[in-house]
């Protein structure tokens, strides 16, 4: 129902804010690569739930789900944003925040959409969201073996950016 749709909306919206807010403190605490691992791992126990959710226990399971919205988006946005900056050199910082907010919410939007409706039509509600929970599952296996390869790689290199004029 519409009231339904608007209050798991406002819940998954209302969840975000105390991450976006303490996100910094996040990133401080455990650093960047460690909170998109931690967003990466919620996912898919959020889309599991979602699997489950039925018109008999929608009540209870889907602002549960929702409720997962806010660790899982806030923080991977947060800690996506902020090490986008850190990597990209300081002129071109905000143009690389901007680079990500564009693929993340129209090229990722819009793919995901067109890929997750053809699924659901094939499949149905359950097994799209128990195949997408399985490939977030392989994704944040596969982030969480990265990070000790990152860990190894930490030495210090010379970066040269050539769009760069240190004359000027």
């Amino acid at each position: 129902s519409r009231t339904t749709n608007g209050l798991a909306t406002t819940i998954a919206t209302a969840s975000t804010f105390p991450f976006f807010w303490y996100s910094s403190q996040l990133m401080k605490k455990f650093g960047h690569w460690k909170v998109l691992a931690g967003a990466q791992c919620i996912l898919p126990f959020r889309l599991v739930l979602h699997a489950f959710v039925t018109p008999a226990n929608v009540a209870y399971l889907l602002p549960l789900c929702q409720l997962l919205h806010g660790p899982m988006f806030a923080c991977w946005l947060s800690a996506a944003v902020a090490l986008v900056a850190t990597l990209a050199p300081p002129e071109l910082a905000a143009s690389s925040q901007s680079l990500l907010t564009m693929a993340y919410f129209t090229i990722g939007g819009c793919v995901g959409h067109l890929v997750w409706s053809a699924a659901f039509e094939a499949w149905g509600g359950r097994a799209t969201y128990l195949v997408a929970a399985g490939c977030a599952v392989v994704t944040a296996i596969g982030f969480l073996a990265a990070i000790p390869a990152r860990r190894a790689r930490r030495r210090p290199s010379p970066l040269t950016y050539p769009l760069v004029d240190d004359d000027v």
